[in-house]
């Protein structure tokens, strides 16, 4: 577990996380966006709630546990950026898709989700490109699995 003092330093070290994987720096930037806005969010709720009680208040914490679900949030937006921009340019459009769908599975997994790799590029997919059949899902998601993953595999909360 990793302990930061500043919500920039926490989004820092996941940014640094994606780029280790090879992302590139607008895609990172993208996702780094969406990570930052739904810990704020997150946070904000808790201070509506009794601060006595919140044991959250504080420094940011990245855990063990997180790992995975932020690599796996990384690697599914990577394949639907590739699918929508098979040439590598990022519009403002998929940036802004992306960063969203960053920052919809942190909050589900950081309110106690359990998020699957195949539910995690579903929502990625949908996020990115909009309503589509069963088909189109599903070849679009197999096109951008992970091979040698288990696609079942899912992320408990601690």
């Amino acid at each position: 577990m990793r302990q930061f003092d500043t919500q920039g330093d926490f989004v820092s070290a996941v940014v640094q996380e994606w780029k280790q994987q090879g992302q590139s720096q607008s895609l990172a930037d993208a996702l780094a966006q969406g990570f930052s806005r739904a810990e704020s969010e997150i946070r904000a709720e808790g201070e509506m709630h009794e601060a006595g009680l919140d044991l959250r208040l504080g420094g940011w914490v990245l855990r063990t546990q997180d790992m995975p679900v932020i690599e796996a949030i990384g690697a599914v937006a990577a394949a639907a950026a590739a699918v929508v921009t098979p040439g590598g340019v990022a519009t403002a459009a998929l940036i802004a898709a992306i960063s969203s769908f960053a920052s919809l599975c942190w909050k589900a997994w950081r309110r106690g989700a359990s998020l699957s790799r195949t539910e995690i590029t579903v929502l990625g997919l949908l996020q990115t490109q909009g309503p589509m059949t069963d088909a189109e899902l599903l070849a679009k998601a197999a096109s951008g699995s992970e091979p040698g993953r288990d696609q079942q595999e899912p992320f408990e909360p601690a």
